[in-house]
């Protein structure tokens, strides 16, 4: 089940001299059993005699391999083993105070990796800011929700999540934020800098739906998913590329890289629209043995309209279907998908 959540409190703090309000949140843990939300990254990070997630008490919690399938793990750091994953995949929650001794939950997935373990934060960090519902996301898991360009943000009531950005569009306003470390404080004041709209939703043409698209800048430090702006979304100026988000079709989706694009320049005032999806192309090295074609998988890029490129298709073998057909006659010679693309 998961774990209920409190808002803890919104202060408007009104800048000496009048001005815009400066507006602050304090957001407290949630922990997801299971994991739901789309991620613009994902890192897995290795267990070993720690799961490396730092405390009030020291710098992670005491794990030990106790089996060839079977891990203890020491959930709340008092220096005894209180829970045990058993088999290839299991979920803890994490249990302590952090530097401020304030009382903190930390889940973690975790799975077999080769001869031993690996694991992923399975918590966010919530409140709402502005009135706008936010999450923060650890994507490097080491128990920090602060880091602009490597963590997660998502805005509103959505799924998908954007890296962390320095500036965030809170009901079609721009905001500089700043988070603390713990992710418990986010405090929001208005952007002063140029600004257009980028338009992803529109132009895309597929079979399925667009569940998110995040894009970010060069710098990294700007960071926004737009899958759900219809009308596109206002973005400080300059040029972005994507840099995740999930084409999706009944249970079948692929993770989307920049691939082939150019960048999206957005200029200020103004609205850049893309038109990019269907049809889907797939580039690869081949080699012809003696009338035989032989294809290696990973040399398989499938590209869109606009040169983004579609990745790691699931379910495994679900990825685009290849015809091979003789240049001349137009005889079917071979077709078939590949695994693991």
């Amino acid at each position: 089940m998961l774990a209920m959540c409190l808002l803890l409190g919104l202060v408007v703090t009104p800048p000496p001299g009048g001005g815009e309000a400066k507006v602050t949140a304090k957001l407290s843990p949630k922990v997801y059993k299971k994991w739901s939300l789309m991620s613009p990254a994902e890192t897995w990070t290795k267990v070993g005699s720690l799961i490396p997630i730092p405390h009030a008490e020291g710098k992670g919690f005491a794990a030990a391999k106790t089996g060839p399938v079977a891990l203890e793990i020491d959930t709340n750091a008092d220096g005894r083993y209180d829970a045990k994953v058993k088999g290839a995949k299991g979920f803890v929650t994490l249990k302590g105070k952090d530097a401020e001794g304030r009382a903190f939950r930390y889940g973690v997935r975790i799975r077999a990796k080769g001869k031993g373990y690996e694991f992923i934060c399975s918590s966010t960090m919530v409140g709402k800011l502005n009135g706008v519902p936010i999450q923060l996301l650890d994507l490097n898991n080491n128990g920090r929700f602060d880091e602009v360009g490597t963590d997660g943000l998502i805005v509103g009531k959505v799924k998908g999540a954007s890296f962390l950005s320095k500036v965030v569009n809170l009901k079609g306003q721009l905001f500089n934020i700043e988070v603390s470390a713990s992710g418990r404080e986010v405090a929001a004041s208005p952007y002063e800098g140029e600004s257009g709209t980028l338009d992803l939703r529109s132009g895309f043409k597929c079979k399925g739906s667009l569940a998110s698209v995040v894009v970010s800048n060069s710098a990294g430090d700007l960071s926004f998913n737009l899958a759900k702006a219809k009308k596109g979304m206002l973005v400080p100026t300059g040029s972005y590329r994507i840099s995740g988000g999930r084409a999706v079709k009944g249970s079948e989706h692929a993770t989307l890289a920049a691939g082939q694009m150019a960048d999206l320049v957005v200029e200020s005032g103004a609205t850049t629209k893309l038109a990019w999806g269907m049809p889907v192309h797939a580039e690869f090295e081949f080699e012809n043995n003696m009338g035989e074609i032989g294809v290696e998988p990973v040399w398989v890029h499938y590209m869109g309209s606009a040169g983004e490129e579609y990745t790691k298709w699931v379910p495994d073998g679900a990825s685009p279907k290849l015809f091979i057909k003789d240049a001349k006659t137009g005889k079917l010679l071979e077709s078939g998908r590949f695994a693991g693309c």
